[in-house]
């Protein structure tokens, strides 16, 4: 009675088991492919002088995935003054921070060159683009 009983459960419940095993390492497999699904910046700080290099600071980065990231892919988006939403110009770079899986920290809080910007110019969005994988 006994070996029936384990043949059932063999035959029935461990494939179940297995199953979900798969299941995850999918959805991990899908979290290291699209890292922009799983990263959201919440708030940022740029700033910059006439001409100058923009610094990029105090940036609110959450990670609801299973996996940790670095560097970061991002780009900024910035507006005129006299033109407010239109626009103007785009920065791409890396934000070299490292994010633990399921966390919400703030980064760079002394800030990162983060490529051309003058006064006149106003960072209206961020996007994350990539990001590695740790391993």
């Amino acid at each position: 009675m006994k070996s029936i009983i384990i043949c059932f459960f063999l035959l029935f419940y461990l494939p179940v088991f297995n199953t979900a095993a798969d299941n995850t390492e999918e959805k991990n497999s899908y979290m290291e492919k699209h890292p922009a699904s799983y990263l959201k910046i919440h708030d940022y700080n740029v700033y910059a002088t006439w001409s100058s290099v923009a610094i990029l600071n105090n940036v609110e980065i959450e990670n609801t995935g299973n996996v940790a990231y670095e560097n970061i892919k991002v780009r900024i988006f910035y507006s005129s003054f006299d033109r407010p939403g239109n626009v103007i110009s785009q920065e791409t770079g890396i934000i070299p921070v490292t994010v633990p899986p399921h966390s919400k920290n703030r980064y760079l809080r002394a800030g990162i060159p983060f490529g051309g910007a003058s006064q006149a110019m106003n960072a209206v969005e961020i996007q994350v683009l990539d990001a590695e994988v740790v391993n």
